[in-house]
């Protein structure tokens, strides 16, 4: 146990995005088992997400510095982002801090004010109430506009109902409650999720979101692999371009890499290609509550590769990690500790994490 029921306040440093810190949650869960009465505090690019997963106080990495974050805390854990690619977040998590997570499920809870805006939104809207989250920061993990139409057009003829489109922007999509840009924070998203019949999102923050709060949900994927993202699996079916050889791209870069800049073929297929029959037939598994036997297939093989190959490529997950953690300490603004305690802390990570690795890769 790396922090004491008597320590009274605990700082959790993750920069990153929504669905990052949302992965935190299991964590949190584990300080709250061991002590209730503990805070448990964020050092974060992001905070909206931190009260509603059951967090403490937020210190926005924009406003403040990482020595003023950490003062009068009497235990920190960094979350490093650049986890190793082939390991699913928890677990590099769980490699970078040597804590084990309570579970694998997100937590997210749904405050009053957020639920009374989503309701006005929501009242009188015929059902089902379908969302649909079809854009990410990042790229290759952005439905091109004219396929999103077309879901839209396909899940209004199936089910009926209404579609809630959402997006940071404004989005040119006609048949829907078209939602892009309109809402203040993920807070209102929450709120809108837990109302409806089920969701539709991409590899990006409102996916976590919908899995923290069990919410039917399909999971379009390309670049990213659904073993490595998924949290929830029995209420989340995953539409893929099933026969390209490219799939979950991502994870094949070296550890660090946070994003990939353009697509490898040129053409994002595993996009481009996704039809819209697969994902209402999937909407339909969700909507009548069948598991994606497909999705539990894949995460049972990443169980059992985790343990077959434990000698390969958990110890490189671990150097991986302690590099990715001397890094992003040295980048956050000018603030990271002094240098003698980083390097005393480089050296007790590196001396006990391999071995941490094993037992955790053995008991897969």
């Amino acid at each position: 146990m790396l922090w004491s029921p008597r320590s009274t306040r605990v700082l959790f440093i993750r920069p990153g995005a929504f669905g990052d810190v949302l992965m935190l949650t299991p964590f949190l869960r584990r300080l709250r088992a061991e002590d209730a009465a503990q805070r448990v505090e964020l050092f974060s690019l992001v905070g909206d997400v931190w009260a509603g997963a059951g967090g403490d106080r937020w210190y926005p990495i924009q406003e403040c510095g990482l020595r003023q974050a950490q003062a009068g805390h009497a235990r920190t854990f960094w979350f490093t982002y650049e986890h190793h690619p082939a390991l699913h977040p928890l677990e590099g998590y769980a490699l970078a801090t040597g804590v084990e997570p309570l579970g694998r499920t997100l937590d997210w809870t749904v405050d009053a004010g957020a639920r009374a805006s989503a309701e006005r939104i929501l009242s009188g809207l015929p059902r089902p109430l379908i969302g649909f989250s079809p854009t990410s920061e990042h790229a290759l993990r952005t439905l091109p506009l004219a396929q999103i139409q077309a879901v839209v057009d396909g899940v209004r003829r199936e089910f009926g109902g209404t579609v809630l489109l959402t997006g940071r922007a404004p989005l040119s999509v006609e048949g829907c409650v078209n939602l892009g840009g309109a809402l203040p924070s993920m807070r209102e998203l929450g709120a809108l999720m837990a109302g409806s019949d089920a969701w539709i999102a991409v590899d990006a923050g409102p996916f976590h979101l919908a899995q923290a709060l069990g919410v039917p949900l399909v999971g379009l994927f390309g670049c990213t692999l659904p073993e490595l993202r998924v949290t929830r699996p029995e209420s989340v079916h995953i539409v893929r371009c099933e026969g390209l050889a490219c799939l979950g791209c991502y994870h094949a870069l070296p550890a660090g890499a946070e994003t990939l800049d353009a697509c490898g073929r040129g053409d994002l297929a595993c996009l481009r290609d996704l039809q819209v029959e697969p994902i209402l037939k999937a909407l339909r598994a969700v909507l009548e509550g069948q598991p994606d036997l497909r999705l539990r297939d894949r995460m049972a093989h990443y169980d059992i590769r985790r343990t077959e190959e434990t000698s390969q490529w958990t110890e490189t997950a671990c150097e991986d990690v302690l590099r990715a953690f001397q890094a992003r300490i040295r980048e956050i603004e000018g603030a990271h500790p002094p240098r003698k305690r980083l390097e005393r802390t480089l050296r007790r990570w590196r001396k006990g994490l391999v071995a941490r690795a094993k037992a955790w890769g053995a008991s897969g």
